[in-house]
């Protein structure tokens, strides 16, 4: 039996239930094509109220078909700017994302109903059966991928679903049943119900909460190409736990890592999912993308996939997600309830580190080795703001001008930025981070990957950390997992050896107990490779700095590996 949840089919048939496929489609064809919010609302209302309406299973598959396309474009549309947003979510972006998840949830309904009314008749229709079940695996795959964009909470029975579904076809010997694919991005056209579910699976493996934004689209569809060198497998005793990671389909979560030094014996609810040679894909796209990179031009096999220069840290992080291996923690986690204060960006965490002002880089700091007067007193060109630019950044098909450097905080020096301290309290620390709770109402807007720095009610320094993953709740509050860069960091000028303008930078010193080397972190976009840069301490006088290799980049931060000082 197919143990999904479906709506209650309702006595009357509800005002907006159309059951006629011609007129379903009549119906499509009118959509108001510039309001895709419109547009979503309309199908969400046929929607709901078709699948509470009394239909033949083989009537509704055809309708349900009907209104895949124009459901997906209108959720691809309503989803396109999730890349500028801060989260929490709320207003019209809240109402936006909200539409895109009933609307998903509404068509996975529908193609459950089908899948259900067929396995309970007992009906031999096996292609309408395949074809009901890929389409509710792929579209509660996608109620995932929108909650996972958002980093809203899964809803509740999704991932349960997705597993008996699976289950359900893995009996029926259903899983590798070939059909037209759901969308125009599967590479040859078709698919199947265990394609579906491995690209969901390995999205999830890939700790999603722990994306930057809008990465989890990209993974997901790159995942597409790649999840058939993924494999499932009820043989989960595993000799080495990379790439591996246990299914529990009884569960109602993702597949978690394989644990290093715990052994798992098979028993029926659990499967491995082996996603090394997916690992090996991400590798290998990565190293040929770095090639194309120094050519200066994409091949053909990139722009088939859709990976450019802008994935190159995408590719990195999810290279590790996928590795897979997980240790025991080796610091224990600690309950606590502490309110802190926070301040994010690196702008900000400049200004509250320099005893909210700035640092004293102004023109009489001079570079000792071309003497060349510094003009951080003064304001600076547009044309000197323009030639900062990270060529690893650079889109190859845009023009040379265009820099994709966030100028407000490169140009920060300048920038009238408003810093703000925030309250939030602590959920739990351990020695290397810890979980804070931010409630609503705070005007706190925060992205994964964004450097922050905290300070305790006792003690008053600033400690700096980077969000590394961030969950929105129900009650309109959100999770931040904080990882900290270090037990300390003091406020630095940095400059380039090519410009004399000055920008802020944080200083991590080297700590041999903790083994962790100096670094510097500055806002994205500052450091170009192979520039020396010097570095003005608190006393005022540059020196020059070596960045060895570039130790981490978001779309908020660079972290650089520094050269130790030369020995006297």
């Amino acid at each position: 039996m197919l143990a999904v949840s479906v709506p209650k089919i309702r006595a009357r048939r509800p005002l907006a239930a159309e059951v006629r496929p011609r007129r379903v489609e009549h119906w499509l064809a009118s959509l108001p094509r510039a309001s895709a919010r419109d547009s979503a609302e309309r199908l969400l209302q046929a929607l709901f109220g078709q699948n509470r309406t009394s239909l033949d299973a083989e009537n509704r598959l055809s309708i349900m078909e009907l209104y895949r396309e124009p459901v997906i474009a209108a959720a691809e549309v309503l989803r396109q700017d999730s890349a500028t947003l801060s989260y929490p979510l709320s207003g019209r972006s809240l109402e936006l994302y909200s539409l895109v998840a009933k609307l998903l949830t509404e068509v996975a309904n529908g193609y459950k109903i089908v899948a259900n009314d067929i396995s309970d008749k007992g009906k031999s229709n096996k292609a309408d059966l395949v074809l009901a079940l890929q389409r509710a695996t792929h579209f509660l795959g996608q109620v995932l991928v929108n909650a996972y964009q958002t980093y809203a909470t899964c809803p509740a029975g999704v991932w349960r679903e997705l597993h008996h579904i699976y289950l359900y076809a893995e009996n029926h010997r259903l899983l590798n049943f070939p059909i037209a694919a759901p969308d125009s991005n599967s590479p040859d056209g078709l698919c199947t119900i265990t394609d579906s579910y491995q690209q969901i699976c390995l999205l999830g493996a890939c700790h999603p909460y722990g994306l930057l934004q809008d990465e989890c689209i990209k993974m997901y569809k790159l995942f597409l190409h790649w999840q058939s060198s993924a494999q499932i497998s009820s043989e989960v005793v595993k000799k080495d736990p990379t790439g591996r990671f246990i299914i529990s389909v009884n569960s109602d979560s993702p597949p978690v890592p394989a644990i290093k030094t715990q052994p798992v014996e098979a028993t029926d609810h659990l499967r491995l999912l082996n996603a090394l040679d997916v690992l090996r894909e991400v590798h290998s796209v990565l190293r040929n993308l770095k090639h194309d990179l120094a050519l200066g031009s994409l091949s053909s096999t990139m722009v088939k996939i859709g990976v450019d220069a802008n994935d190159v840290d995408l590719l990195r992080r999810v290279g590790r997600f996928l590795t897979g291996v997980k240790s025991k923690r080796r610091s224990l986690r600690i309950e606590k309830d502490v309110q802190i204060s926070l301040c994010c960006g690196v702008s900000s965490i400049h200004y509250y580190m320099n005893g909210e002002k700035r640092l004293a880089a102004g023109p009489d700091v001079r570079n000792p080795e071309s003497d060349e007067q510094s003009d951080t007193g003064s304001p600076s060109s547009n044309d000197d703001a323009e030639r900062y630019i990270d060529l690893s950044e650079l889109d190859l098909g845009a023009p040379a001008n265009d820099t994709g450097v966030d100028r407000t905080e490169s140009n920060s020096w300048q920038s009238r930025v408003v810093h703000q301290i925030h309250a939030c309290r602590t959920k739990n620390e351990s020695a290397s981070g810890m979980c804070l709770h931010v409630t609503r109402p705070s005007s706190l807007q925060v992205h994964v990957g964004d450097v922050i720095a905290i300070q305790e009610p006792i003690d008053k320094r600033w400690r700096v950390g980077v969000v590394r993953w961030l969950r929105c709740l129900s009650d309109a509050g959100m999770d931040l997992g904080i990882e900290m860069l270090g037990p300390e960091a003091r406020a630095v000028a940095i400059k380039r050896e090519s410009h004399s303008m000055y920008f802020e930078g944080l200083m991590l010193p080297g700590n041999q107990a903790l083994k962790s080397p100096t670094s510097l972190i500055v806002s994205r976009g500052i450091n170009q490779p192979g520039e020396k840069l010097f570095v003005v301490d608190v006393d005022g006088v540059p020196r020059a700095a070596t960045p060895l290799r570039l130790m981490e980049r978001t779309t908020s931060f660079a972290q650089l590996l520094l050269a130790p000082p030369p020995r006297d």
